[in-house]
């Protein structure tokens, strides 16, 4: 039987009544994580449907030899827009194990609708100081009441220690675009900040 890990639901609101769906995926080791699978409830979680691949959000093979997958799945419903957005990022691999020297890593997406599962995307952050990874992890993130997306960020390069900063989003429904990046929170001990949510109180 596999091991399922990282399980993250949201609530939808459909025409049938609220629907529960759920991110989830197997794990064979440290941060060896399986393809994304989805699954949703119609009884509040008391029954699920069986665990299905999300296409978009599964391994695929690189120009250099690595096979990058997802992992650290979130999903959120977006009213503005009646989608969910599953936001997660890359992880790399070789072989049977996770490699602690990975190539660059960035948050990557996917989004439902009516159903329907629909590419991979890519979160682009043109910025240095994220050179050797920039993500969200399994972090929470607020829907303001514009439908920008905020959330808080952890990134480093190969020279600095994870630091973390707050992120303003728009979303369309289709592309999540970086807006607005706030001060620098850094943390020099250990490995740094890493993986930093956001709710809003009040």
């Amino acid at each position: 039987h596999p091991t399922w890990f990282h399980p993250r639901a949201c609530m939808v609101p459909t025409k049938q009544g609220p629907m529960a769906l759920m991110t989830l995926q197997t794990i064979a080791g440290s941060d060896f994580f399986g393809p994304v699978n989805w699954m949703s409830s119609r009884d509040l979680g008391r029954t699920w449907t069986e665990p299905q691949p999300v296409a978009a959000l599964g391994r695929i093979k690189r120009d250099d030899g690595w096979e990058e997958g997802v992992c650290d799945g979130v999903p959120e419903f977006h009213a503005a827009t009646n989608t969910v957005l599953a936001l997660g990022h890359s992880v790399c691999y070789r072989g049977p194990k996770f490699e602690k020297e990975q190539p660059a890593r960035w948050p990557v997406y996917a989004v439902w609708r009516d159903g329907q599962w629909g590419e991979r995307r890519k979160l682009e952050w043109d910025d240095p100081r994220g050179s050797l990874i920039y993500t969200n992890n399994c972090g929470q993130r607020v829907v303001l009441s514009d439908g920008d997306i905020a959330f808080v960020m952890t990134f480093n390069s190969k020279e600095t220690k994870r630091s973390a900063t707050g992120v303003r989003c728009s979303f369309d429904g289709r592309t999540l675009s970086i807006k607005q990046v706030g001060r620098q929170m850094t943390h020099d001990a250990g490995r740094g900040l890493l993986e930093p949510s956001l709710v809003h109180w009040r």
